[in-house]
């Protein structure tokens, strides 16, 4: 047998044991271009044509119908399950598992929300971005909330929490990993289902990323067609509590 180092793991030859080497020390990178940073721009890869597009209208059939109903009575108003009814299988099965997260989970509404809004956010998730901006917002997220979300977790005004939950979703994203000055944090709040919710959540909220961005999936309507804004610059915006958002 032979031991060899790739990066922080050590990997031993013949099989499949992977260990580190070195502890984890999450890597410091910027989230995006300074211009998109700045500016809230996507990537150019915005909005060309679906790679796989919705069920069209006339080979909406009873099964069709039914699978949607299934899975959401509004269901057939977004195309992320227009577009993956196309797998009847696979998709009432992840719907089993995405509905629990986002309605039968045991995370508190709001941190829930913080985990996928950054998720959302580091993977330039376009439609569900500005779904969840519209859900964050019945649980009392703010603008001004929303705005700290783009910012990242150095932003003044999150709580010890808050900011944790914010690293959480960074660091996953970035590394595969969480510090444990992040996991001592949540741990102090959470019990053990919450805290193995925490990077189930993350992940899911990565894959509908993947799959949208990988597919190019249409606008949910025309009024997300446009760039990922910062909140606080919308019109009309005074950062104040938005319970009762669309």
């Amino acid at each position: 047998m032979v031991d060899r180092k790739i990066g922080r793991w050590r990997v031993t030859n013949g099989s499949s044991d992977l260990r580190h080497t070195t502890p984890y020390q999450p890597a410091t990178r910027r989230l995006m271009r300074p211009a998109e940073e700045s500016h809230g721009l996507r990537p150019s890869h915005a909005h060309p044509t679906a790679r796989v597009t919705p069920v069209p209208e006339h080979e909406r059939d009873d099964a069709f119908a039914e699978l949607l109903l299934g899975a959401d009575p509004g269901a057939e108003r977004f195309h992320i399950f227009t577009t993956l009814a196309r797998h009847p299988g696979l998709f009432r099965r992840w719907m089993a598992f995405a509905g629990k997260l986002l309605l039968g989970g045991t995370l508190p509404a709001r941190h829930r929300e913080i985990v996928i809004l950054r998720t959302l956010w580091l993977v330039r998730a376009h439609n569900e971005w500005y779904q969840h901006v519209r859900i964050a917002r019945r649980y009392g997220i703010t603008s001004t909330d929303i705005a700290r979300v783009i910012e990242g977790p150095d932003a003044a005004g999150w709580s010890d929490l808050d900011r944790a939950l914010m690293r959480l979703a960074d660091e996953l994203h970035h590394d595969s990993h969480v510090s444990d000055e992040t996991w001592a944090v949540c741990a102090a709040s959470y019990d053990d289902r919450q805290l193995i919710e925490l990077p189930i959540l993350a992940g899911q909220y990565h894959l509908v990323g993947f799959v949208g961005n990988a597919m190019r999936l249409e606008p949910d309507s025309s009024s997300l067609t446009g760039p990922l804004r910062n909140p606080l610059n919308e019109p009309g915006s005074n950062g104040q509590d938005e319970k009762n958002g669309p």
